[in-house]
């Protein structure tokens, strides 16, 4: 099963074969409910359990000359517009450590050595405002020279939850999508705070650096989250190819540790980690002109052209 968005009215849409059927009047058509409100993947979230169901029954009378919209790549949003909470995990894959290690020449004490835990998870916000459709066009902020590219793999929450354990935290989860969190590592570390030094806020959370989806892709139609591979392109080049059995701490993990501060609620977000390959580790910035392309197994993939902000006269950051 593949949910995505519709661009022309942020509605919910079902992929089948070459179209695009929204999900409202194909329930209200196919007698599975009788006169549904417009709904978008946030709706449908608020009530998955029993929602998932009717999609499910939904998606087993539907024909491939069902009435909806030819697909096409660019009449997709991001499945979710506006999500909730945005919680990025970071240095959470092994090899993208050992990459940095090799570029900064120090060692990494927040990964787990020896099969010993040093530390917990590292998670961080990202404003939802930075979300962007899949063939959206990323902006190079003005001023900004080292603008990168991290692929994740992203889990979507569909369930009310506080204090949850990991053994139990796929319970919590309604399903999967990717997402590209983009950087500015220009002002990641503000030399004019020496007492603070980092800055997430610059670095993550510039209008369009969030590309996600095309396709939200529930759980239950994911047999093994360790077992996708993700990769993306820079210009038709491989830059990066990896798996989540990489990752230092798991999603279940992830989602334990961020339910100790945050009640995590439907429509948030936990973007994973991201392998290695990126500018950072390779030394190649985002130029203007630049076409990104991701994807993960049976999450669909993204091309999002890249472009330069113009600058406004006297503003500076």
């Amino acid at each position: 099963m593949k949910i995505t968005t519709l661009k022309r009215n942020g509605l919910a849409a079902l992929v089948v074969g070459e179209r695009l059927v929204e999900i409202a009047p194909a329930l209200q058509r196919h007698g599975l409910l009788a006169s549904p409100p417009p709904l978008t993947l946030l709706d449908l979230l608020a009530d998955w359990e029993r929602n998932l169901a009717l999609l499910v029954s939904l998606q087993e009378r539907l024909e491939i000359d069902e009435p909806g919209e030819t697909f096409v790549e660019t009449l997709l949003d991001a499945p979710i517009r506006r999500p909730g909470k945005m919680l990025f995990a970071a240095a959470n894959y092994h090899k993208h450590v050992r990459q940095f290690e090799r570029v900064e020449g120090e060692a990494h004490t927040n990964v787990r050595r020896a099969g010993v835990i040093q530390t917990h998870p590292y998670l961080f916000l990202k404003l939802p405002e930075s979300v962007i459709g899949p063939t959206d066009s990323i902006m190079l902020p003005a001023e900004f020279e080292r603008v990168d590219w991290e692929l994740e793999l992203g889990v979507i929450i569909g369930r009310e939850g506080r204090h949850i354990q990991a053994e139990q935290a796929m319970e919590y989860v309604a399903g999967f999508v990717v997402i590209n969190d983009i950087t500015a590592r220009d002002y990641n570390v503000r030399e004019d705070w020496p007492t603070l030094r980092t800055d997430w806020f610059i670095a993550k959370s510039f209008d369009t650096f969030c590309p996600v989806g095309p396709f939200f892709v529930p759980k239950e139609f994911v047999a093994n989250y360790r077992d996708l591979t993700a990769r993306l392109w820079l210009n038709g080049q491989l830059y990066q190819e990896f798996s989540p059995a990489d990752m230092v701490y798991s999603v279940e993990e992830q989602m334990e540790w961020a339910s100790r501060v945050t009640t995590l609620r439907p429509g948030d977000v936990l973007a994973t980690g991201s392998g290695p390959g990126n500018g950072l580790a390779t030394g190649r910035w985002l130029r203007p002109g630049d076409v990104l392309e991701a994807e993960i197994t049976g999450l669909g993939r993204q091309k999002t052209p890249v472009f330069a902000e113009r600058p406004v006269e006297g503003k500076h950051l």
